[in-house]
């Protein structure tokens, strides 16, 4: 009966020292993860970006003011402005189309890894956009409301691809 009560006393204290360790082996990890997290995201943040596409009315004002309000004044900036309306001619809409593209190259090769996307175009254009910004870094959409510009949604490679 003596090593029955001294089989489970030993078995629940190795039990107990296993459990200790693996709590403490565990949380260590944990920490080391939110130091991982906290550095890319310090990283990322560095690496974010501002794109403006517009035609017509320049957006420019109304988007600082937004970039204000959400303390991101100071991130880098890619704009691209059509003065007036496109024509019916596709080589002008092909044209703006294509100095889209050196933007977004642009972009990529800066790093970024944020885009806070803003944009006042013909919805055509749009589709462009959205094609060209494909699987590049994350786009935070933002619409025009009331006189202000609000985030309406974000694309990634899983809002694309399900």
């Amino acid at each position: 009966m003596d090593d029955i009560f001294k089989g489970v006393v030993s078995n629940f204290f190795w039990a107990l020292l296993a459990a200790a360790v693996t709590w403490l082996w565990a949380r260590r990890k944990i920490s080391r993860l939110r130091q991982q997290l906290r550095a890319f995201q310090t990283e990322r943040g560095d690496r974010e970006v501002v794109l403006i596409f517009s035609a017509r009315e320049d957006i420019t004002e109304a988007v600082n003011a937004q970039l204000m309000r959400d303390g991101r004044q100071l991130l880098p900036k890619f704009k691209l402005h059509h003065e007036g309306s496109f024509s019916d001619q596709e080589q002008e809409w092909m044209a703006y189309v294509h100095k889209m593209k050196d933007q977004v190259k642009k972009i990529r090769e800066h790093g970024a890894t944020r885009i806070y996307f803003f944009t006042n175009l013909p919805v055509v254009m749009g589709a462009f956009a959205g094609a060209l910004l494909r699987n590049g870094p994350e786009v935070i959409v933002h619409h025009h409301f009331s006189g202000v510009y609000r985030r309406i949604g974000t694309i990634t490679h899983e809002t694309v691809y399900y």
